[in-house]
């Protein structure tokens, strides 16, 4: 049995949406999970939980949002006490037209015991993809925007969206980071080494996630043999500037934890990273 974890955070047209193509998946048993993380109507969160009863869905709303790994550590955490081999971790805007996406997923995963993480191919409406992702570089790219700032237009580096961080997306091999849109996390894995890092609110998952993985000797894996879509439903309503601070945050959290860069490296790396978010906080600021 698979565990499938979809935390929904008012976002209940997407999360109805996502449970409806995970019901049509063939070939393997799901327990599906579904969290709440303290969404702001309470008379969503109850049409959620009554619709989740009727289709044999789990439901789960958390006391309080402690953002994003959090949320699903509640999930996986109920997907594990109900002996689940291994645990799909799946964005309310994921949307899953291959059948066989699930069960392909949990084959390649079964294949390869040193395996902790494994994805499919993620493509977004506009044919772009998710993953696989590369590897957190060196300090010096934490100046990278700056870069862009000064030789770039801003319609230049939406064309380009995250082109420079996607690794080869048409062959199987293992990776350095997968997208945290949609995973799937081995039971064996999780049981041994942990849950995921729950001392960052939102943003940073995946570089977090891939260090994890690579601390104990484990790997991840993508396979382009399946693939799923992202429809990527923005999060930039409301006030922007908790969203930099979180950011922010959650980098300079990875630098501390996680980053093997030398202390110089990471000095100059928590002022750049700090500066963007002053930057953008105080532009935001200024247009509001």
């Amino acid at each position: 049995m698979i565990g499938v974890v979809v935390l929904n955070y008012n976002s209940i047209s997407d999360t109805l949406k996502c449970m409806d193509f995970l019901s049509r998946q063939e070939d393997v048993i799901l327990d599906i999970i579904i969290i709440d993380n303290h969404s702001a109507s309470s008379e969503e969160v109850t049409a959620l939980q009554k619709i989740c009863a009727k289709r044999g869905a789990r439901f789960k709303c958390a006391a309080s949002n402690n953002g994003y790994n959090a949320g699903n550590n509640i999930g996986i955490r109920m997907a594990l006490e109900s002996g689940c081999d291994a645990v799909l971790i799946a964005n309310p805007d994921m949307e899953f037209p291959d059948s066989q996406y699930v069960a392909t997923l949990y084959h390649e995963l079964m294949l390869r015991p040193d395996c902790a993480a494994i994805s499919g191919a993620i493509i977004g409406p506009d044919g772009r993809h998710q993953t696989p992702m590369t590897r957190d570089g060196a300090w010096t790219q934490s100046f990278s925007w700056l870069k862009m700032a000064l030789t770039r237009s801003r319609k230049d580096a939406e064309s380009d969206g995250n082109a420079d961080f996607i690794d080869n997306p048409y062959e199987p091999h293992n990776c350095a980071k997968l997208s945290g849109c949609c995973l799937m996390l081995s039971s064996a894995y999780l049981k041994k080494h942990g849950l995921m890092d729950e001392n960052v609110f939102l943003y940073c998952e995946e570089s977090i996630l891939s260090r994890q993985v690579e601390s104990v000797g484990y790997k991840m894996y993508y396979t382009p043999a399946v693939s799923a879509v992202h429809r990527h439903v923005s999060v930039k309503k409301g006030d922007p500037r908790p969203r930099f601070r979180h950011w922010r945050d959650s980098r300079l959290y990875f630098i501390k934890k996680y980053s093997s860069w030398p202390w110089y490296g990471r000095v100059l790396a928590s002022l750049s990273f700090r500066m963007y978010a002053g930057v953008m906080i105080m532009l935001k600021s200024i247009r509001n």
